[in-house]
C-alpha cells in the first residue's frame, strides 16, 4: 500500500463561456446592424425643396448602393449584364408608370449616369432622381 492516491484525472467538461460571449456580442452587432439596412443602406440626396411624391403604386422604383453600386428593384437584384433586358421587361408590363432612380449620395454621378441611359434604352421617357428634404428647411 505504498500509493494508494491516485492523481486527478483530467475532467471531460466543456466550458461554455467562450462561446456564450462570442453569442452575445453577436447578438448586439446584429441588434444594431439590422436597423441600418432599410432600403439597402442607400440615403439620397437632399434639398431644400423636393418635388411632391407620387404613389408608390405609380412609380417603379430602382435602387443603386453604395459602396457595391448593385442596383435593386424592390427586393430583386438586377445585374448590370441583364439590366437592359430587365428594364425593357418592366416597361412592357408597366409603362403606364414613372421610373424613380434612388440613387446614394455617396455614388459617382457616373455610375448613376450609367442606369440612366440603360432606362432610356429600355423605353423609359424619363426618369426622376429621388431626393429628401434638407433637416434645416423643415
Amino acid at each position: 500500500m505504498k500509493n494508494d492516491i491516485q492523481p486527478p484525472s483530467a475532467r471531460a467538461d466543456i466550458n461554455v463561456t467562450p462561446l456564450v460571449d462570442v453569442c452575445l456580442v453577436l447578438l448586439i452587432i446584429f441588434l444594431v446592424v439590422t436597423p441600418l439596412l432599410n432600403n439597402h443602406g442607400v440615403e439620397p440626396p437632399s434639398t431644400p425643396k423636393p418635388g411632391t411624391v407620387e404613389a408608390p403604386e405609380q412609380k417603379v422604383t430602382l435602387t443603386v448602393s453604395w459602396p457595391d453600386r448593385v442596383t435593386w428593384y424592390g427586393e430583386s437584384w438586377l445585374p448590370d449584364r441583364e439590366m437592359l433586358a430587365k428594364l425593357t421587361e418592366i416597361h412592357a408590363r408597366e409603362a403606364s408608370k414613372r421610373l424613380v432612380v434612388v440613387a446614394d449620395r455617396r455614388l459617382a454621378y457616373g455610375d448613376v449616369r450609367g442606369l440612366l441611359r440603360v432606362a432610356r434604352a429600355a423605353g423609359f421617357p424619363g426618369v426622376e432622381l429621388a431626393a429628401r428634404q434638407d433637416r434645416e428647411s423643415k
